[in-house]
């Protein structure tokens, strides 16, 4: 218990120094970067066993349907100022060690931009080709409401047949009141 909590305050705790898991059980303060780190489950830190997926499966459904504790009551402003705090200070802190690391490793800068121009190629050559094919629907949807309605119309007025010829039409009648 006292690991684990050494290790929560350590990992909430900006001002104290990293801690980094080694091996099962084993901590210690920040070591070499050449020794790699471990990925290990809280349960294993501090000497536990993990669940089975058997045990998981069973604690899943004993709590299905159960409403937390602590659901629908809001943080504190302070625990929300303090939350922004260290958002912004880790962010800011990735950005810089990603801009050391880039200045660092600039044959691998190159090759990260000259992906990055790819990717953006790629997707505008995708965002491209989904236009057009949403445009070819529109049309082939229209061109489909055109025929539609020209058989709707077709059907509300059928042709009844071949028109009879007109007859041609005498030329109109002089009037005599016109005196010369």
């Amino acid at each position: 218990r006292l690991l684990a909590g050494a290790l929560l305050l350590a990992l909430t705790t900006p001002s104290l120094p990293a801690v980094h898991v080694r091996e099962r059980g084993a901590c210690s303060a920040r070591a070499p970067a050449a020794q790699p780190l471990a990925r290990v489950s809280m349960a294993e830190t501090v000497g536990g066993r993990p669940h089975t997926e058997e045990s998981r499966a069973k604690i899943s459904a004993a709590n299905k349907g159960k409403v937390p504790w602590n659901s629908g009551i809001p943080h504190p402003p302070e625990t929300i100022a303090l939350i922004r705090e260290r958002t912004v200070e880790a962010m800011r802190a990735r950005t810089e060690l990603r801009e050391q690391w880039l200045r660092e490793n600039p044959e691998e800068d190159a090759r990260l931009s000259a992906e990055a121009v790819e990717k953006k190629e790629r997707r505008q050559a995708a965002q491209r080709e989904l236009r057009a094919a949403a445009r070819a629907e529109k049309l082939a949807v229209r061109d489909e409401e055109k025929a539609r309605k020209a058989a709707e119309k077709a059907a509300m007025f059928p042709p009844t047949g071949p028109k009879p010829p007109r007859a041609p039409r005498a030329p109109p009648a002089r009037s005599r009141s016109r005196a010369h």
